[in-house]
């Protein structure tokens, strides 16, 4: 990749970034290449200071692989602790629950986010609904869209909930309560797959002109789940079929 600085007037300097990549990329890459330029769109380097690395999950502030995997546990975070326990125990891609635990976290570049960060953004309403701001918690919880897809979700595996739009709150509402550590890490892998696929929905919309469809994202979450828990789970010998047709007796096999 190439850095350089562009003179936008006098006395004006602009940090642009200039991204070139060695080979074409794939569409999952795309993706993540779309994320990566609206994180670092709002930072840039100034003139006339020094720059150093800092570290924001330890103290004193120096990166070790300690800091960085008590950050990810959630420790020093009370009663989150046990959340971040379950979390880390679901049976995902680590690029899907790396992306949920910025959700949870808030670090996501949702537009309302990128707004905070100093990034001009035109349009900050939800692309899916298009009638509120974008934040973490509206997007992935209180839009109307995400409502439908969280609605049908609970539907399927036949569970009663209020739907909260928190974050933390949300992810524990498929918490099966007294079910094996299995169970429950396949039961948060359904939710971590929600989050995953409305954030891929979202970007499809603003990147490729897609259209608004909760039952593609609800259908897409199905299919991944099965296949990322049969892949990583060795008990979980179930049909595609039958996880579509009756979750929970899938589940109770584990």
């Amino acid at each position: 990749m190439s850095l350089y600085w562009k003179i936008a007037g006098i006395g004006l300097t602009v940090w642009k970034w200039n991204l070139d990549w060695r080979r074409s990329l794939f569409d999952w890459e795309k993706t993540q290449v779309c994320q990566l330029h609206e994180e670092v769109s709002g930072l840039g380097l100034e003139l006339g200071f020094i720059d150093w690395w800092s570290c924001k999950g330890s103290m004193p502030p120096v990166y070790s692989m300690k800091s960085a995997y008590s950050v990810l546990r959630g420790e020093g975070k009370g009663e989150f602790s046990y959340l971040y326990n379950l979390f880390w125990k679901c049976k995902v891609l680590p690029t899907a629950q790396v992306l949920t635990w910025r959700v949870l976290e808030n670090k996501i570049a949702t537009k309302v986010n990128l707004v905070r960060r100093g990034v001009v953004v035109v349009n900050i309403i939800c692309c899916l609904c298009g009638a509120q701001e974008e934040s973490t918690n509206h997007l992935f919880f209180g839009c109307r869209i995400a409502w439908l897809v969280w609605n049908q979700c609970l539907l399927w595996l036949g569970l009663v909930s209020a739907a909260p739009i928190d974050p933390f709150s949300n992810f524990l509402q498929l918490s099966l309560g007294k079910a094996s550590a299995s169970v429950n890490s396949v039961s948060g892998s359904v939710w971590i797959v929600v989050v995953w696929e409305i954030w891929i929905h979202r970007n499809k919309i603003i990147f490729n002109g897609g259209v608004v469809d909760h039952l593609e994202i609800f259908s897409m979450a199905q299919l991944k789940v099965w296949t990322w828990v049969t892949f990583k789970v060795s008990t979980a010998q179930f049909s595609f079929s039958d996880w579509c047709l009756a979750p929970m007796s899938c589940l109770n096999l584990l």
